[in-house]
């Protein structure tokens, strides 16, 4: 048995990170393709490991960069020496190892939603709930026995297959020499199964887990609870609810049970035959295992291309790997929008250009010069001046000061962001009448029912996937639509407002963020979350410019925050000495500007200028409020609550409901320590559950009291004959926008009645020239 233990890891380019990051499972499965046939086919799909039968689209070991699509491909399965890949379209294709068949997809097959991929065979689950086999007949595993229906879910192992139905019975078929298609009894709200080669795993909804199979196949009596799980050959990895990975298994799985103690924020996992691989929330990968000693070699699955970068998912198959590139969150731009113009995305689109009409404003926390005032299509850097979304699938959030109707400045309404040729491509916008749409592939639209405040910041959300528009309002789901085609977006760039000088935008733009896949209404959800609270302390950061010795200018990168007072500015390298600078500090906490006080000398190579950080944040003083959580949903249960808000002043557990989602009978109930909700267990996970319900935790003790609000008043002006006045409205006191427009007084005295929430409730007089 070996005893040597191999880690190998790969560390990635950046690593930034939404507040909550939910492991997004989807399906994987095609007709028979060869490794030479891969060129185009497989997008930022990535395969290392064992080649000697073009598993990694090569015909020989080694790794393969597989580069542009024609297609997308939802997913793929790795199988012992062969590949099987899930289109977009409902079909599949497979290369590799072709001895049995199991390349050789049926011609027939269409409506895939799952594939997976044993040694000698493949197995699709389509989305009717049937199941369709190919390959090896061998050990029973076809005919799919006639009780498989109404599936939810497959596996395969080597050479045995496992399938979840509806209902939640598991059922288990084919090779049984170690007890692996055993099924044990008593087994409910299954939401996970793992198949390996000697052994079976499934993962139950309160996280539990339950192994059967070869000797050893028994989990840990001190497992915490599980979110996913992988089988190799006669070893399981059960990545916890925590992040962290336990392994257990036969002797002969060697070190490939040996966790890596620095192994933590993991959010996926992938077991082999002796190997195992984990998936961090920074897109890094970690590899361990020898192979099963002493008959194993190891083929390089375990050494992690140095070039791969961060990585969005793994598969495993017996001796190779394939990753899909990418970010584990997809996301791939995000634009403050504040004076810097950059995006925090080392590596993807470049700045924004203003160049059709945009100043900086303060934004929605009072922060001067941290959001963009649209008055024109404003674009990116870039030949196009204009960002170009990198997948058909996309999702665009942003915030956004809707404008008042007295503001939008033409009976068109007004565009928040547009692809603006040939058109219709991606467009959110506003309708006249103060509704939001969404608008894709020219002609798929969404106008949701709900009608957000006008004349405030609000979260929006656009999401595209698989032809479905989905489009969200402050985290809540406002709209779902259906495309009748595939959206052409690439190679047209995005605009913030429009270059369409019949329907620009009029209000405010901040926090820009663009995805390269759906966002789910959970990870929406977070997102909003995370945003609507003000921004934490952050560094500035400046360079400087030296002409013949001297230090001549400087260029604000960031202009950071939280700043009590100017920072210390430091002059470091390039050559010379004598550089002295001083940090300009506006009100609301940034530096606005740096002054050279002493341009030094005998500067060869611009220096480097750093500003001291801004002083730690003073806790603030807690007032009772409510906890906040966000559930998880697998196969129809909900599997989790994560608690993203610990609430404040709870003397004892408060009452928790899950509302919503489409199914029922879910619970919950809150633990309670020092005045806050620490954790929110699933007492009964429910059925049926086709959305994420929403979860509701009952305020910290207080006394009845009623809430009197005005919806709308009566304004009376007195005003002079023959003079012009404009009304105006503000809600804080501070900014005041016109309500209609100016007016010749007819009347010394008027009354006009408005909506107070759309105006506000404070209201001036003002004469104008």
């Amino acid at each position: 048995m070996a005893t040597r233990r191999s880690v190998h890891k790969l560390e990635p380019r950046s690593a930034v990170r939404i507040a909550s990051l939910f492991i997004l499972i989807l399906s994987t499965v095609g007709s028979g393709l060869r490794g030479a046939d891969l060129s185009s086919r497989l997008g930022n799909w990535r395969a290392w490991g064992a080649g000697g039968d073009g598993q990694t689209g090569d015909p020989h070991f080694g790794q393969s960069e597989i580069p542009s699509q024609t297609f997308k491909v939802l997913d793929i399965a790795a199988g012992g020496y062969h590949n099987v890949a899930l289109r977009n379209d409902g079909t599949v294709y497979c290369w590799g190892r072709n001895t049995e068949g199991q390349c050789d997809a049926p011609l027939d097959l269409s409506g895939v939603k799952q594939v997976t991929a044993g040694h000698l065979h493949s197995l699709a689950r389509l989305t009717d709930g049937s199941l369709r086999h190919w390959g090896s007949p061998a050990y029973g595993l076809r005919p799919v026995p006639e009780e498989a229906t109404n599936i939810v879910d497959v596996a395969s192992g080597y050479s045995h297959c496992l399938a979840l139905r509806a209902d939640g019975k598991v059922i288990a078929w084919g090779h049984n020499g170690w007890g692996q298609t055993n099924v044990p009894p008593g087994l409910t709200a299954v939401v996970a199964l793992a198949a390996g080669g000697t052994l079976s795993a499934v993962v139950e909804a309160d996280g539990r887990v339950e192994a059967w199979g070869i000797a050893g196949a028994k989990p840990p009596v001190d497992l915490a609870p599980v979110r996913a799980i992988a089988c190799g050959n006669t070893h399981v990895v059960a990545l916890l609810r925590d992040g962290t990975v336990r392994a257990w298994g036969n002797e002969a799985a060697g070190t490939a049970t040996v966790v890596p103690p620095e192994l933590t924020d993991v959010i996926e996992v992938g077991a082999g035959v002796g190997w195992s691989i984990a998936l961090k929330s920074d897109g890094s990968l970690i590899a361990w295992g020898e192979g099963e000693a002493p008959t194993t070699p190891l083929y390089g699955q375990t050494d992690i291309p140095a070039n791969l970068g961060p990585v969005r998912r793994i598969r495993a198959g017996h001796f190779h790997a394939v990753a899909e590139k990418g970010r584990p969150d997809g996301l791939v731009a995000r634009y403050r929008l504040d004076a810097s113009g950059i995006n925090d995305i080392p590596g993807g689109p470049g700045t924004i250009a203003i160049s059709g009409g945009g100043t900086y404003v303060t934004n929605r926390f009072g922060i001067a010069k941290d959001a963009l005032q649209v008055a024109r299509g404003v674009g990116f850097g870039g030949t196009l001046n204009g960002l170009v979304m990198p997948n058909p699938d996309y999702t665009v959030s942003v915030w956004a000061r809707l404008p008042l109707l007295s503001e939008i400045p033409t009976p068109l309404g007004t565009r928040i962001l547009d692809q603006t040729w040939p058109g219709g491509n991606f467009v959110l916008g506003l309708n006249p009448d103060g509704t939001v749409y969404f608008m894709t592939a020219l002609d798929a639209q969404a106008y949701p029912s709900v009608r957000p405040t006008l004349g405030d910041w609000h979260h929006i959300v656009c999401a595209y996937e698989d032809r479905e528009l989905k489009l969200y309002i402050d985290g809540v789901l406002v709209a779902v639509d259906t495309a009748t085609r595939s959206n052409p977006n690439q190679g047209y760039p995005l605009y913030l407002g429009t270059n369409d000088k019949n329907i620009p935008f009029s209000g405010q733009l901040d926090d820009l963020r663009i995805f390269e896949r759906g966002l789910m209404a959970v990870e929406v959800q977070a997102l909003y979350n995370l945003e609507r609270t003000p921004p934490q302390p952050r560094n500035a950061a400046a360079t400087v410019d030296v002409a013949n010795g001297v230090v001549v200018g400087w260029h604000l990168t960031d202009g950071g925050f939280g700043y009590t007072s100017p920072p210390v500015v430091t002059v470091i390298g390039g050559g010379g000495t004598g550089a002295i600078a001083i940090a300009l500090l506006n009100p609301y906490g940034i530096v606005f500007g740096i002054t050279i006080t002493d341009a030094g000398a005998g500067y060869t190579s611009a220096p480097l200028l750093t500003i001291a950080p801004p002083p730690p944040p003073q806790p603030p003083a807690v007032l009772p409020h409510p906890a906040v959580g966000v559930a998880s949903v697998k196969n129809g249960f909900v599997v989790e609550v994560e608690v993203t808000d610990s609430g404040f002043g709870y003397t004892d557990s408060p009452i928790v409901l899950l509302i919503g989602g489409g199914g029922t009978g879910a619970t919950a109930a809150a633990r309670v320590s020092n005045g806050i909700v620490t954790q929110i267990d699933i007492t009964s996970a429910g059925n049926g559950y086709t959305e994420i319900p929403v979860v509701r935790v009952a305020s910290p003790p207080f006394s009845p009291f009623l809430s009197i609000a005005t919806s709308k008043v009566k304004v009376t002006q007195n005003v002079m004959l023959g003079r012009k006045y404009v009304l105006e409205s503000s809600k804080d006191l501070l900014g005041w926008v016109p309500v209609g427009q100016p007016f010749v007084a007819v009347e010394e005295s008027t009354v006009v009645e408005l909506d107070v929430d759309v105006v506000g409730q404070f209201f001036r007089i003002r004469q104008v020239p």
